[in-house]
């Protein structure tokens, strides 16, 4: 009978596939085989990661020049109550005072 297992190895992306960030290293190396004429579905396989994230890189490569990666738009940071009561009571000095 066969085990199933996880691979431990460097080179693994994650438990439930693909879905990891690429390192600078991997970027730089996507770039440069593209600059070299490889193509996508190469890279791809290489890289293991899908054609689309081979032609995103090269894009954002392409706008602004650089691997690193790019900040991530989030949600804004809920205050929390603290917060809240002394920005309260900041505002509420700030009127008695005026």
């Amino acid at each position: 009978m066969r085990a199933f297992r996880i691979e431990l190895s460097p080179n693994i992306r994650s438990i439930s596939g693909n879905r990891r960030e690429l390192t600078k290293e991997e970027r730089a190396s996507i770039i440069t085989g593209r600059k070299l004429g490889v193509i996508r579905k190469v890279l791809a396989y290489n890289f293991r990661c899908s054609e689309a994230t081979i032609t995103c890189t090269v894009k954002r490569f392409n706008t602004y020049q650089t691997v690193e990666s790019l900040l991530w738009s989030s949600r804004p940071v809920k205050p929390i109550a603290i917060e809240v009561r002394y920005i309260t009571r900041l505002i509420k000095q700030r009127l008695i005072i005026c």
